[in-house]
């Protein structure tokens, strides 16, 4: 099950329309638990499009806004210089850094 884009920062936007911590509207907001999975997924894949069109991405965990796609070598995406790393299977998204840095043996000290 596609999880929900919702990271327990609940606000609106200016217009009333669009929460700021999760960038989905109200519609999407009200309608999440009737929504196919193909819909959900759709939501997920217009967030991160929206957040890469604003120069950054979107924590797939906590929701902190992070650059992404450089910063790695021979100017890969940062995550790019990580392991390959088990994440959880509903994780839809990219992780920051420290999100990321959580999930690795490495980093984490186990």
């Amino acid at each position: 099950m596609t999880p929900s884009p919702c990271v327990g920062i609940c606000r609106l936007d200016a217009g009333g329309r669009v929460c700021t911590g999760c960038g989905r509207s109200l519609e999407e907001i009200a309608a999440w638990s009737g929504m196919t999975e193909a819909v959900r997924l759709a939501v997920w894949t217009r967030l991160a499009e929206a957040s890469r069109a604003e120069g950054g991405s979107v924590c797939a965990q906590c929701g902190k806004r992070f650059a992404c796609g450089s910063g790695g070598p021979e100017g890969t995406c940062w995550c790019a210089a990580y392991p390959s790393i088990a994440v959880p299977a509903d994780l839809v998204g990219c992780l920051c850094p420290g999100c990321l840095a959580a999930y690795d043996p490495a980093k984490a000290g186990m």
